[in-house]
C-alpha cells in the first residue's frame, strides 16, 4: 500500500509541469494526499513548496511559482490553509517548515486574519534562522536552500508590512518596507527591491507624505517594465494605481488599474482584479459617475467573495458605502459601512474602524 501511494504521488508530481489553471494545480496537489495517507509529512510538505513551470513549459508569469501559491491564487484558499495546518507541525525539515509557514501566512493575510499571518511569517523567519545556525559553513548548504533563506528574510519584511497596511498601522508598515529596500538594493533580489518601492509609495501617500510618495512612485514606475512574476506585477499596478489617484494623476491611475486587470485576466489572479475594480470605483465616485462606480464595486465584491479575500472585501464594502453616501442613499450607505466594520472587527483592526467612521463623518468624497 505504501509503495502504491509513493508511485501515485510521483506520477502526479511528474505529470504536471505548469499550474496556469485550477485543474493543473489540483492535479499536482494529488501527490500531497498520497503522501499524507502514508504519514510522509516531509514529502507532503515538499509537494506544497515545489516550484512549477520549468524548461519547455516555462512562462514569465508562473516561472518558479510554488504549488501552494498557485492553489491560493486560483481560489483554493481554505483548502491550502487546511492542508498546511494538517502537516506543518509534523514536518521536521526547517527550510520546508519555513516555506510552509510563509505560504500559510499569505493565506491568512488574504482571508482577513493579518495577526495570524504575522505570527506565521515570524515562525517562517525563526525557522530559516535555525536552519542557518546549524552550521557556520554556508558552502555545505544546497544552493537552492541558501537562496530560499535569503529570500525568506525579505519575504518576512514584505509580508509583515502588507499585514500592517491592512491593519492601517501605517508607520510600522513604512519602517518594514524601508528595511526591505535597504537590504535589497544593489543585490540580485530585483523583485524585493521593486516591491519595496511600490509599497513605500502607497504607504507614503496614505500617510500624506506627498514628497516621499512622489519620489518612490517615480522610482517604482521606472522599474515597471521588469517582468518579475505575477505577484509583483499585479501588486505594482494596483498600489501605483492608488498612489497616482491620491496624487491626483488620474490618467496614470486608470492606466495602472487597467494594466492590473489585464495581467489578472492573463494569470487568473482574482485578488488583484478585485482590488483594481474597487480602485477604479473610487475614481468614478470622485467624478460623480455613481452608477459606474457601484457596478465596479459590485464586480470587485463578487470576485473577492468567491476566493474568500475578506480583507479586500472589507475595503470594497467601505468604498461602496461611501458611494451610496455621496448619492444621498443613507440606508444603503449604513448597510455597507456596517458590513465593512464587521469584517474589520473580525480582523482585529481598530485603526481601520476608526478610518471608516472618520470617512463617513467627513462625507467620504
Amino acid at each position: 500500500m505504501r509503495c502504491s501511494h509513493q508511485q501515485a504521488a510521483t506520477y502526479w508530481t511528474n505529470s504536471t509541469k505548469i499550474t496556469a489553471a485550477l485543474k493543473d494545480a489540483v492535479r499536482a496537489f494529488e501527490a500531497y494526499h498520497h503522501y499524507f495517507c502514508i504519514n510522509a509529512y516531509n514529502l507532503a510538505g515538499e509537494v506544497i513548496i515545489t516550484p512549477r513551470s520549468d524548461g519547455f513549459y516555462s512562462s514569465p508569469h508562473y516561472q518558479g511559482e510554488l504549488l501552494g501559491r498557485s492553489l491560493y491564487r486560483l481560489g483554493l484558499l481554505e483548502k491550502t490553509i487546511l492542508s498546511i495546518n494538517l502537516i506543518v507541525n509534523q514536518v521536521n525539515i526547517e527550510i520546508c517548515r519555513s516555506q510552509l509557514y510563509n505560504i500559510l501566512g499569505d493565506c491568512y493575510w488574504l482571508n482577513g486574519k493579518p495577526s495570524k499571518a504575522i505570527d506565521c511569517h515570524q515562525s517562517s523567519k525563526t525557522l530559516s534562522n535555525i536552519y542557518l545556525e546549524k552550521t557556520n559553513n554556508l558552502s555545505t548548504f544546497e544552493p537552492t536552500h541558501i537562496r530560499w533563506v535569503e529570500q525568506l528574510s525579505r519575504s518576512y519584511l514584505l509580508n509583515t508590512g502588507l499585514c500592517k497596511l491592512d491593519l492601517w498601522e501605517l508607520e510600522e508598515a513604512y519602517n518594514l518596507f524601508l528595511e526591505l529596500k535597504s537590504i535589497s538594493e544593489n543585490t540580485d533580489f530585483y523583485s524585493a527591491n521593486l516591491s519595496a518601492n511600490f509599497c513605500l509609495a502607497v504607504t507614503s501617500v496614505r500617510l500624506e507624505m506627498k514628497d516621499q510618495a512622489e519620489s518612490y512612485t517615480e522610482i517604482a514606475y521606472s522599474q515597471i517594465h521588469k517582468d518579475l512574476g505575477y505577484w509583483t506585477g499585479g501588486y505594482k499596478f494596483v498600489f501605483l494605481g492608488e498612489t497616482y489617484e491620491k496624487l491626483n494623476n488620474i490618467p496614470k491611475s486608470v492606466d495602472m488599474y487597467s494594466r492590473a486587470i489585464s495581467l489578472a485576466n492573463e494569470t487568473t489572479f482574482t485578488q488583484v482584479k478585485g482590488k483594481a475594480f474597487y480602485g477604479l470605483a473610487v475614481i468614478l465616485r470622485k467624478h460623480k459617475k455613481f452608477k459606474a462606480s457601484i457596478l465596479h464595486n459590485l464586480a470587485a465584491m463578487k470576485l473577492l467573495i468567491k476566493i474568500g479575500a475578506n480583507s479586500d472585501l472589507a475595503e470594497a464594502y467601505f468604498q461602496l458605502g461611501l458611494t451610496y453616501q455621496a448619492m444621498g442613499e443613507h440606508d444603503q450607505a449604513e448597510e455597507y459601512k456596517a458590513k465593512a466594520i464587521e469584517l474589520f472587527e473580525q480582523m482585529e483592526a481598530p485603526k481601520q474602524i476608526e478610518r471608516v467612521n472618520k470617512a463617513f463623518e467627513q462625507g467620504g468624497m
